[in-house]
């Protein structure tokens, strides 16, 4: 993004698939920040992470028919 004389902003370019590994200091600083404005913005709803896998874990079960389940899919 570009902000003009008059503070309007451009966009120059949407990339579809950022990498947001941080490999070097500068990285961490600035992609950090990227990351928690953006999870600030959005303002995800809290789930149950065990739960959820639970239920992942039992449809798995059910699609394999028992021979594999969500643990066993890493």
């Amino acid at each position: 993004m570009l902000l003009d004389e008059d503070l309007k902003c451009w966009l120059l370019e949407i990339n579809s698939s950022p990498s947001l590994a941080c490999d070097t200091l500068l990285d961490d600083q600035i992609k950090q920040r990227l990351i928690d404005d953006t999870i600030d913005l959005l303002e995800p709803v809290d789930f149950d992470r065990k739960r959820l896998f639970e239920v992942l874990e039992r449809r798995a079960s059910q699609e394999f028919g028992g021979g594999k389940t969500a643990g066993n899919l890493h």
